[in-house]
């Protein structure tokens, strides 16, 4: 029974390793890896809409979240605040909305066929610098 169930884990393990493009993708650049800042619980969001931006700031990261093939910009903006808040930052500052191309697939049916069986897609993104107060 055990060897079934290892068996059968280790095979859904392997298998979801191989699909790519499904789920939204998230980079977070920090300007200073080597400083730490403690999470946030709210983080505020100005659009590059020409909302006036009046505080002295300094910037600590460059964040990007692309979402997967349905979501819209209303799905993605959590995800920006959520990174936002981990990296410890006060605000996001030139939040963009933009349109990327993605390409999703299997991996391991690719390979195994040896043909390209990817799709692409246009997904929303966005982008945004997360910024500290001084």
């Amino acid at each position: 029974m055990k060897y079934i169930f290892s068996i059968t884990l280790l095979s859904a393990v392997f298998v979801s390793g191989c699909f790519y493009g499904y789920t939204p993708l998230v980079e977070v650049t920090k300007i200073n890896p080597a400083v730490q800042y403690p999470p946030k619980d709210s983080v505020a969001v100005f659009w590059e809409d020409g909302a006036t931006f009046q505080k002295n700031y300094q910037q600590i990261a460059f964040i990007e979240v692309q979402g997967d093939a349905y979501a819209d910009k209303s799905a993605l903006l959590p995800l920006l605040i959520k990174e936002a808040a981990k990296a410890g930052a006060d605000a996001v500052i030139n939040v963009k909305h933009s349109y990327v191309t993605r390409y999703s697939g299997e991996a391991l049916t690719s390979i195994v066929s040896g043909q390209d069986n990817s799709h692409e897609y246009i997904a929303t993104a966005l982008t945004g610098v997360a910024v500290k107060f001084n």
